[in-house]
């Protein structure tokens, strides 16, 4: 009992304090905060810290801190789940909300299945925080899914940035206006997601559920490796760490083990890690934070770059010189620096895929080499479109 104690120690009200701050966004803590809750540990074990903080630390901005559920109404369980978390979150004394999704009104989403559902989800959500005025939204993502989720990138083809997975921070963005779900407009601008617990293991979690006595709920869809690719990830991570047999291609959907041959593929590709489904759990813990720091130290690159080459221009349009430009060398902060520009002067929404030229790598390829072309009088760049709406065009600046 005492090494488990020290392998797998709960989280310490000081730990999650500075879990907590960590994620500040960049406008500051609003009054009001949501936590996104499905009465899984993850989830469960974020609503009972972020209570005890805010209950602890008066300094905060933030007062409240509401529970925010869907009913999604895909399984039979889905409505006794909901009813959990309300009687979860009132032992708590923190107020829930929940709200069901009718698969039969408008709008239905062509999509696949499981993206689908999860913009029926995040629209809900969004719906929820309006109804409220909460600003922020938490999740309980942990560095396992962190994992998977940088797995699960590198198996369509994602590059080190991708595939250094979520943000601690990041703002909700517009939305993807396609069949009438995920319309967020400039309100989602004005919102953002955080998720506190993304550097701590899912073992941490439940150990931090059993010290503080927290009930929660097992979605048993969540292990069955042939219902999505991000379950099969997950099986094969879980069955390598306890030295089990992993799953028989032969009983995988073919579509799953296509993804999985591509991602052990793409992922030779990466730099400085590395990380396959062969890998230890720790191993890829390592992995993802290496990728993650990586991340947000381009970021901060291109913060400085943009503010170093940018000059005024008109509203809606980037115009920056070409000599600053010039000066990066680095081939990951230059396809960062693309998306980001791409990202605010495409007429797309925000945040969305076409508004970053559909994230294919092709795409910010071509734009980065014809970017990073040192003009001469023998070879102009003429101006180009490679995707999201964004015409690249050379201008001479005068005065």
């Amino acid at each position: 009992m005492a090494l488990r104690a020290i392998k797998h120690a709960p989280i310490t009200a000081k730990e999650f304090a500075n879990m907590f701050r960590q994620c500040t966004p960049p406008v500051g803590w609003p009054r009001n905060i949501g936590v996104a809750t499905s009465g899984g540990p993850d989830s469960s074990c974020l609503l009972f810290l972020i209570h005890r903080y805010l209950s602890e630390e008066k300094s905060e901005r933030t007062q409240r801190v509401f529970s925010l559920t869907v009913d999604h109404a895909l399984q039979p369980t889905s409505a006794a789940m909901a009813e959990h978390c309300s009687k979860f979150a009132q032992r708590l004394g923190v107020e829930h909300v929940t709200s069901k999704i009718d698969w039969v009104q408008p709008p239905v989403s062509s999509e696949p299945f499981e993206a689908a559902a999860r913009a029926a989800r995040y629209q809900a959500l969004f719906n929820s925080m309006t109804e409220k005025d909460i600003d922020t939204l938490a999740f309980g993502h942990h560095i396992d899914d962190q994992v998977e989720t940088s797995l699960l990138r590198l198996s369509w083809g994602s590059t080190n940035l991708g595939a250094a997975g979520m943000k601690y921070c990041r703002r909700w963005g517009m939305g993807w206006l396609k069949d009438g779900l995920s319309e967020y407009g400039l309100e989602g601008m004005n919102r953002w997601i955080v998720r506190p617990l993304l550097d701590v293991s899912k073992d941490r979690i439940l150990a931090t559920c059993e010290a503080n006595n927290l009930q929660y709920v097992v979605d048993q869809t969540n292990f069955q490796p042939g219902i999505t690719l991000r379950n099969a990830i997950r099986h094969e991570i879980q069955a390598n760490a306890r030295n089990q047999p992993q799953t028989p291609m032969s009983m995988l959907p073919q579509d799953i083990v296509k993804r999985l041959m591509n991602l052990e593929i793409v992922a030779r590709s990466l730099r400085n890690v590395s990380m396959s489904l062969d890998s230890s759990i720790e191993e890829l813990r390592t992995g993802v934070r290496v990728l993650s720091q990586e991340a947000r130290d381009i970021d901060d690159r291109v913060d400085s770059v943009l503010r170093s080459c940018s000059i005024s221009t008109f509203p809606g349009t980037f115009l920056c010189s070409g000599m600053a430009l010039h000066q990066v060398e680095n081939y990951d902060v230059r396809r960062a620096l693309v998306l980001r520009v791409l990202r605010y002067v495409s007429p797309n929404p925000w945040g969305s895929v076409n508004a970053d030229a559909g994230r294919r790598r092709d795409a910010i390829s071509q734009i980065t080499k014809q970017l990073w072309t040192r003009m001469t009088k023998k070879s102009r760049i003429h101006s180009f479109n490679a995707g999201g709406g964004v015409l690249w065009s050379p201008v001479v600046v005068r005065g």
